[in-house]
Order: structure tokens, then C-alpha cells, then sequence
């Protein structure tokens, strides 16, 4: 595909193939914190292996301490997601009392609210670091 570009490493160091593509700095503080967040649950040596060395993988921009306030934003914001996603999966695998229920809908509701503010710390993210925003929202109707 015209524009894109894969790169594979040597057999000896892995057999997954890398691929790269353009990533805005939000982007990529999500995507760093998402991994230190699975880093932090992670249960077993393999699993936290595999976190580690995507972690390292990933290139820092060095944002200054203006926008690494806005990432700190955002890790807590995709710690409630978790946390809240976490609680959903409980519950559906859960007794289905109406308090289950109601706990249920209370969780499912704010996840929405909480990708929204995701997404704008991301785009603040970029904006911080005069980068066009790499993700946008888009909704139904």
C-alpha cells in the first residue's frame, strides 16, 4: 500500500513483524499509558515481559511540563476506564440483582463521558506540541 512501510527484525529477536505508521504525541501518550496500566495488572512474567518491551519500544517526544500535566490527565482518566470497564465485566458475569443492575448502568454510563475527555486531553496533547490532532470523535447522528 503506497505510503505505509514494514520493517521485520531478525528471526532470532522475534517472529511478529513491525509496522509503523504516523502517530500523533496524544496518540502515543495513550498508548503509553495504556501499557503502563496493563505493566501495573499484568499476572504473570510473560505478560509483563511483553508490556515492558512494548514500552520500550515506543518513542518519547520529550513534551515539556505543561503537556506532560496534560499526560498525567490522562493516565488517571484511562485508570477510571479500566476501573470502570473492570466493574461492567463483574457485574455482567455476576448475580443480576436490580442493585447489579443499577451499578451496571451507572458504570456503563460514564464510560462514554470518560473516553470523551480521553480524546480531548489527546487532542490537547497534540495541540501543546503543535502537532494536528490524530484522532478524531465520530459520533452517530
Amino acid at each position: 500500500m503506497p505510503g505505509h512501510r514494514m520493517d521485520t527484525a531478525t528471526p532470532a529477536a522475534t517472529t511478529m513483524p513491525k509496522f509503523w505508521m504516523p502517530c500523533s504525541p496524544g496518540d502515543l501518550a495513550d498508548r503509553w499509558s495504556i501499557l503502563n496500566l496493563k505493566l501495573a495488572k499484568a499476572s504473570t512474567p510473560e505478560q509483563r515481559e511483553a508490556c515492558q518491551r512494548l514500552l520500550h519500544a515506543l518513542p518519547w517526544p520529550g513534551f515539556d511540563e505543561t503537556a506532560m500535566g496534560v499526560v498525567h490527565a490522562l493516565q488517571r482518566v484511562n485508570q477510571q476506564l479500566w476501573d470502570l470497564e473492570d466493574d461492567v465485566r463483574a457485574l455482567m458475569a455476576g448475580e443480576q440483582t436490580d442493585d447489579a443492575q443499577r451499578r451496571f448502568v451507572e458504570a456503563a454510563r460514564k464510560i462514554p463521558l470518560l473516553n470523551d475527555t480521553r480524546a480531548h486531553l489527546r487532542t490537547r496533547i497534540d495541540e501543546l506540541t503543535g502537532h494536528t490532532p490524530g484522532d478524531l470523535k465520530v459520533y452517530r447522528g
